[in-house]
């Protein structure tokens, strides 16, 4: 029986069927999987400590409707694409703070997001801007941070391994029925490898550097239960990386090496009070996004640039539970996007106004939502999002939904020298259904773009793309629990369609893709995973192949007493040669160790 709880807690690669789990993303307030209407996948805290992944991106990654794509190895930019869409289409948060880089082109940067301290993360999948406003078009991911639980614990590790890589940190809590507190203090420190690899080629054999990376994070939690009724509570948390990174040539636009180095440097904030009354919640919340990138290219036509930003959000909720299983989320938000550096130098605002009802009768759900958003830069636009959910049973339901979305362009895209002051935000309109029966989940997605935002490079400038660009597919996992082998197995299957108003497929998505996982417990103190990811067709902007591959991992935990465990990870087993993107390497078999403490 231990070990067949200690595998459900460790293996919930999903937990769809797990109605009482509770999440924020899906309309901005708590509610239970049960009442959300939308697709939504969860990744605990226990399946992340299984697997030992450095960075949000080799978390979520994992997940079937979202693929990746890297120019090289640690901190070098990554491309998250949930149903086939841009980063900069899907909202990412923590603890509901914008990680979205206003000053960029690519959304947040996940790639120096470590995954220290995270309770769980949220993925909303569909347009949720009637909930959250722009950028939400693809869908939210939340991070969830880890509340600290009664008494006092800490926690420390140390990890090594190929490309001289070392992860260690530490992190301790405190809580009583008055106040919490939980301090995280990491670093990842890597030689790497190197980020330019022609194309068909290894780098080591080249002789080519490796591109280092460091990256020191500090997160803190803070929280006052003032009363049985009143909450205050903050979260921070700081990111300031170093990388190395190689460039282009600025003719033929081929990857080439180079010694240039980026310093980046993030910081999240957020304050909130909430007052509970009966079944009224009041909440007034206050968040900060910080956004700072300095660039030094030797060779470089500009030897030195930078970018920095911010995002302020002043906000008010209110909530009413009006019957059981049934809530009414109203409230405002003012949001500022402030570019402050010499590039740019330039803002806007929005005010943003948002009601959602949720409505449960006897086995069937109904969700609406609809918001509206006042930019000083850009039109007023009403965005809305409507789902239904019926249960036939526990395991069995269907889920159908509707919604429109309003994505708008970055102060780069509008201001920089590549940039377009004349941009409209893109519209989208979009469905899916789905089902889900005793593990197996189904989910049929359609999305309709227009005034899409990408670069012309006979103005080589950014442009709104005239006609309508279309992403549909299709996503399906299953899971299941052999109890009496103590093994747990996951496979997913997605089916993308990505094209442009021209008919022509978007570059870096594929058009299939397969995961799989399996963990089993031959005792109670051993836990092995094996888990893969089956790239097919994929075309790069130069319309090179760079799809057809597998890759292969697996990790090893030993619980060694009842203090340390230590634990043995390989990704990349048949150390298969493969590149995300065209002209940049990608890891080749790695092998890493490590040692857990936690008193």
């Amino acid at each position: 029986m231990r070990r067949l709880i200690l595998m459900t807690l460790l293996t919930s690669k999903f937990v769809m069927a797990q109605q009482e789990v509770n999440i924020q993303s899906s309309y901005g307030t708590d509610s239970s999987l049960s009442q959300t209407t939308s697709p939504v996948n969860i990744i605990t805290q226990e399946e992340i400590q299984e697997n030992k992944p450095k960075t949000l991106t080799e978390v979520i990654t994992k997940i079937s409707d979202i693929s990746f794509s890297s120019n090289g190895g640690y901190g070098q930019t990554t491309s998250i694409y949930l149903r086939g869409f841009e980063p900069k289409r899907t909202l990412v948060l923590l603890d509901g703070v914008r990680l979205n880089d206003i000053t960029g082109l690519n959304g947040a940067m996940l790639e120096h997001v470590l995954a220290t301290d995270i309770q769980q993360i949220e993925i909303v999948k569909g347009t949720q801007s009637g909930v959250w406003g722009a950028d939400a078009t693809a869908g939210v991911i939340n991070i969830i941070t880890k509340k600290p639980k009664k008494g006092f614990s800490s926690n420390a590790y140390f990890e090594y391994g190929s490309y001289i890589t070392r992860r260690y940190g530490t992190t301790f809590s405190l809580a009583n029925d008055k106040i919490y507190l939980l301090f995280g203090l990491h670093r990842l420190d890597s030689q790497s490898i190197s980020a330019v690899e022609p194309y068909r080629k290894k780098w080591k054999d080249l002789k080519m550097e490796p591109d280092p990376y460091k990256n020191d994070t500090v997160n803190l939690k803070i929280g006052l239960n003032i009363t049985e009724n009143d909450n205050v509570e903050s979260t921070m948390r700081f990111i300031d990386a170093v990388v190395n990174y190689d460039g282009f040539d600025s003719i033929t636009f081929e990857p080439v090496d180079a010694e240039n180095k980026a310093h980046i440097n993030e910081k999240f904030y957020t304050f909130r009070y909430t007052k509970t009354i009966k079944n009224h919640q009041l909440q007034f919340y206050y968040n900060q996004s910080d956004f700072y990138r300095q660039y030094n290219e030797p060779k470089g036509w500009i030897k030195s640039y930078g970018y920095e930003g911010r995002v302020k959000e002043l906000g008010f909720k209110y909530r009413l539970d009006y019957a059981k299983n049934s809530f009414l989320n109203l409230g405002f938000v003012r949001q500022d996007f402030i570019e402050n550096d010499s590039n740019l130098d330039n803002r806007y605002h929005n005010t943003g106004y948002f009601i959602t009802n949720i409505l449960k009768v006897k086995d069937l759900v109904l969700s609406q939502s609809v918001r509206s958003d006042n930019y000083s830069k850009f039109s007023d636009k009403i965005t809305y999002k409507f789902g239904g959910k019926y249960f036939f049973d526990k395991d069995f339901y269907i889920l159908v939904n509707y919604g429109t979305a309003y994505n708008v362009p970055t102060l780069n895209q509008l201001f920089s020298p590549y940039g377009n002051p004349n941009l409209k935000p893109e519209s989208t309109k979009s469905y899916d259904l789905g089902f889900f029966y005793k593990g197996f989940s189904f989910d049929y997605f359609h999305y309709k773009i227009t005034d899409m935002i990408g670069f012309d490079f006979n103005t080589f400038k950014y442009a709104n793309i005239s006609g309508e660009s279309k992403i549909k597919g299709y996503e399906m996992s299953y899971k299941y629990m052999f109890k009496n082998l103590n093994t747990d197995v996951y496979l997913g299957y997605t089916n993308l369609s990505a094209k442009d108003s021209n008919d022509n497929d978007l570059p870096r998505r594929p058009k299939e893709k397969i995961d799989f996982s399996i963990t089993t417990f031959p005792v109670d103190s051993i836990s092995i995973n094996f888990n893969g990811q089956y790239i097919g067709k994929r075309k790069d902007t130069n319309n090179v192949q760079t799809g057809y591959y597998t890759i292969l991992n697996t990790t090893l935990n030993v619980k060694l007493n009842k203090y340390l465990s230590a634990y043995l990870k390989i990704d990349n087993i048949t150390d298969k040669y493969y590149q995300t993107v065209y002209g940049y390497a990608s890891f080749g078999r790695s092998v890493y160790v490590g040692l857990n403490g936690s008193f």
